[in-house]
């Protein structure tokens, strides 16, 4: 049966149906065949979740890679990847096996969910661009996530991390005390510059963010709301900034230059043009608090205090960039 041509390559295409069956049962197969492709539920032929469809729209660079990368990870030897499959052939049966077996892995229910929500975008777009005419995925039992109670670390939890970390290193104390007294991300405190603080105003304005993928690399990009924000600093984050400032403005003259102001704070490289990559910055953080005895204390738990340390007030004012 002739059917319209594919929408991508622009191919005719012909569909045919094995019936091991009666000639009235191949009639009504043909039947619905016609029905089928009447309502586009063939779209593209050789379309597939991993074509040309390029990047999901609304995602970050690193939520698409990692649902992705589960979404590989996470089937059978004996079934194609869904990134193979054509997307005429994607059933919400097969989207539910997949989040069956990702939950039977241990997975959490936010990481399948995640999974849920690429998929689901990747094929809304292939919709939206003519290949299908409904989203199977819309069809699939959505993985429930529990709400989880965040518990800021207490008092001593933070002093214990800072005077640790100040002695064993350096340099992740001063990060540590810029996130704690602003309560960035990960992505934006490695990504702030030495012009995006004033030391003397005690302020740092954020307003990009670092994330790193394999199949990216290392990308500076705006922040998750796209929108810049002005945060105070406490007297330690300044300390700490002022204290770093000075070790890289030795290291700078000690090659014959002087610090320039967009370099990045917190670089790999001494032009300060390399940022630390967020996952550097969590492992650098798992390593120090197995030594101090806070392994129940998450690197993203200290961007929601706002606690007395170091026998100081330390509250963080926000304003409008």
């Amino acid at each position: 049966m002739a059917v319209d041509p594919d929408p991508v390559s622009g191919e005719r295409r012909r569909l045919s149906r094995t019936v091991h069956g009666t000639r009235s049962e191949a009639k009504d197969a043909l039947q619905r065949m016609v029905v089928d492709a009447g309502g586009g539920l063939y779209g593209g032929g050789r379309v597939t979740l991993g074509g040309p469809a390029g990047p999901v729209p609304g995602l970050g660079d690193t939520r698409a890679y990692h649902a992705s990368r589960l979404a590989e990870r996470h089937r059978t030897p004996s079934e194609a990847a869904l990134g193979e499959m054509p997307l005429w052939k994607l059933t919400p049966r097969d989207c539910d096996q997949l989040y069956a077996r990702m939950k039977a892995a241990g997975l959490g229910q936010s990481r399948v969910r995640c999974a849920h929500v690429v998929l689901h975008r990747a094929v809304a777009q292939a919709v939206r661009w003519g290949w299908l005419v409904r989203n199977p995925v819309s069809n699939a039992t959505r993985p429930p996530v529990a709400r989880v109670t965040i518990t800021p670390p207490g008092v001593d939890d933070i002093r214990a991390a800072l005077a640790a970390s100040r002695k064993a290193d350096v340099e992740l104390w001063c990060w540590l005390s810029v996130a704690i007294a602003s309560g960035a991300r990960r992505g934006e405190v490695c990504a702030l510059r030495w012009c995006d603080v004033d030391l003397d105003k005690r302020f740092v304005r954020i307003e990009r963010s670092v994330s790193a993928t394999s199949s990216a690399g290392v990308v500076i990009k705006s922040t998750k709301t796209g929108k810049p924000r002005v945060v105070s600093l406490t007297t330690q984050a300044v300390d700490a900034l002022l204290e770093r400032r000075a070790c890289v403005t030795r290291g700078a003259a000690a090659t014959g230059r002087e610090l320039d102001e967009s370099e990045l704070i917190f670089a790999t490289d001494r032009l300060g043009r390399q940022p630390w990559r967020p996952d550097m910055v969590t492992g650098r953080w798992t390593r120090l608090r197995k030594e101090i005895g806070l392994s129940h204390v998450r690197l993203h738990d200290l961007r929601h205090s706002c606690v007395i340390y170091g026998g100081s007030l330390s509250i963080r004012h926000v304003r409008a960039a």
